[in-house]
C-alpha cells in the first residue's frame, strides 16, 4: 500500500480535501511506516480526520504529521521530577553520598526501571565506591549509563542463581 495515496484519499473521502502531500515531508513519512507500519498510520489517520470532520483544514496531512507521534505513542513522557519517587531516590543517593542527583536524571531512570530496582543498584554501586570517587562516581551513574550497567549486572546474577 502508498501510504502517501492512502492519506490522501482518506482526507478527501472524509474531509473533502484534495491536496498534493509535499514531497519534503516523504522522507518523514518513511521513519514513521518504519516505527509505526503502513496499516497502523493509515488507521489512526482514518480516526483523526473522522474526529475533524466538521474542521475546515486546508493541509490535514501535514497537521497530521504534527500530531502522529502523541497519537501513536511515541512521544516522549513528560518527566515528573514532583513525583515521590524521585525524591526518595534523590535522599537515598544524598544519604549515602551527600551528593543530590538531578531531579531529571532520576525521573528519567525511573520510566524505565522500578524504584525498588534503582534503589538497590544505587546501595550496591555506593558500596563499592570509595570516599573520594562519588562525585565522579554519581555522574557516571547517572548521566553515563551506569545505572543501566549495575541493574543489568544486578539481573544476570539473580537469573544465574535461579535453576
Amino acid at each position: 500500500m502508498n501510504l502517501t495515496k492512502e492519506m490522501r484519499m482518506i482526507s478527501s473521502k472524509i474531509l473533502g480535501n484534495t491536496h498534493r502531500f509535499p514531497p519534503q515531508f516523504e522522507e518523514k513519512l518513511d521513519f514513521l511506516v518504519a516505527a509505526h507500519g503502513t496499516f497502523a498510520i493509515a488507521r489512526d489517520f482514518q480516526t483523526w480526520c473522522e474526529e475533524r470532520r466538521a474542521e475546515k483544514i486546508q493541509y490535514p496531512i501535514i497537521e497530521y504529521l504534527k500530531v502522529i507521534d502523541t497519537r501513536l505513542g511515541n512521544a516522549p513522557e513528560r518527566l515528573n521530577v514532583n513525583d515521590p519517587n524521585v525524591a526518595e531516590i534523590s535522599a537515598l543517593v544524598f544519604e549515602r553520598t551527600d551528593i543530590l542527583p538531578s531531579g531529571k536524571a532520576v525521573a528519567e531512570l525511573l520510566q524505565v526501571y522500578s524504584k525498588e530496582e534503582l534503589a538497590g543498584a544505587i546501595r550496591e554501586y555506593t558500596d563499592k565506591i570509595g570516599d573520594g570517587e562519588a562525585r565522579g562516581a554519581m555522574r557516571r551513574f547517572f548521566a553515563e549509563g551506569g545505572a543501566g550497567a549495575v541493574i543489568l549486572a544486578r539481573r544476570q546474577r539473580a537469573a544465574a542463581v535461579k535453576p
